[in-house]
């Protein structure tokens, strides 16, 4: 009797007392979520590709971890690591790439925890690393002085090797050093300079100390002289030199500095009649002395010809003793 009056008791109202029983239920959970506390930390995503592969995508630098804990302000970005790992990878393509997540010892004991990672993968994409050797160029800010120029510009090694993905290494065929000063320079000079950082995808063996020559010279030009006068000496007294002097033009070769300004007045050509002493006609080389940084290349004349007389003997006036004396006799 007692049984049945108790289930009795059980059943009637039941859906009132379910009802009560459910929200008895939310009000404990509800009191149970109020005691944990959500934090949401930034995590530096790295980056792992030591095998054949190599990302050429842009991808985010970080994902995003929310934590629900007792106690948040124990977790810290430390607490965690994010790694992409590329070396499974073999092949070039895109992928999708899960994200390794770990925690910390201290946080797996805690209890409650509940951690959630976005993005938990990441698209990339990647391509086979490949090696190749390029060229090494020298670029150069400003001018030599005025009247050289660069010969030519050396250095050593002249070539690097280097590797990353396939279709950045194929499309590298040089390298270049940092720029070197060309001002002001008027003779070879060596610098030692280093590698300009090439695309950061790139892995380049050997980044400093690269000897740089540059081999700077004069200018070299040419220039037309008028107006070069002989001049004769040392001509017998008994002899006239009847041939006209003219002037001798001449074609100089040199230095821009010393041939830019070049008059005549450097040039001197001197006739020595010493060894003349019979009227005729005579060839004499045409010698010409000049200054010693340039050359004649061209002159108008190679042989001077001149005509050599004998001069007059002059007849004596008598004077006016002489005429009387002659008188008397």
């Amino acid at each position: 009797m007692k049984v049945s009056l108790l289930l009795k008791k059980i059943v009637d109202d039941w859906a009132i007392k379910i009802l009560c029983f459910v929200i008895a239920l939310f009000l404990y959970l509800f009191y149970q979520m109020s005691l944990v506390e959500s934090k949401t930390i930034v995590v530096p995503l790295k980056l792992k590709q030591e095998g054949g592969v190599e990302l050429v995508s842009s991808i985010q630098q970080s994902v995003r971890v929310s934590v629900r804990s007792k106690d948040s302000t124990s977790i810290h970005a430390e607490d965690f690591s994010a790694v992409l790992d590329l070396d499974y990878l073999t092949e070039s393509g895109t992928y999708n790439v899960p994200v390794t997540f770990t925690v910390s010892d201290h946080l797996v004991a805690t209890d409650p925890l509940e951690i959630k990672i976005k993005p938990e993968s990441v698209d990339v994409h990647v391509e086979r690393k490949i090696s190749a050797g390029a060229t090494v160029s020298v670029p150069t800010v400003g001018e030599v002085e005025y009247g050289y120029q660069v010969k030519e510009i050396t250095v050593e090694p002249d070539t690097v090797g280097f590797y990353g993905p396939e279709s950045i290494v194929k499309g590298t065929k040089d390298l270049s050093t940092a720029p070197v000063s060309l001002k002001g320079l008027t003779q070879t000079q060596d610098f030692i300079v280093n590698l300009y950082e090439p695309n950061k995808r790139l892995t380049v063996d050997r980044m400093k100390n690269y000897k740089v020559r540059v081999v700077v010279e004069p200018v070299i030009s040419e220039k037309t002289v008028n107006g070069i006068t002989p001049l004769y000496q040392n001509l017998s007294d008994k002899l006239l030199l009847e041939s006209p002097l003219t002037d001798i033009t001449v074609k100089v070769k040199g230095p821009l500095l010393a041939v830019e300004n070049i008059t005549s007045d450097a040039f001197s050509f001197k006739i020595d009649l010493a060894s003349y002493s019979e009227p005729g006609e005579y060839e004499i080389p045409v010698q010409i002395n000049y200054i010693e940084n340039v050359e004649i290349i061209e002159q108008t004349d190679a042989v001077w010809k001149i005509i050599l007389s004998e001069k007059p003997v002059e007849e004596s006036v008598p004077s006016a003793d002489q005429e009387m004396a002659d008188l008397t006799e």
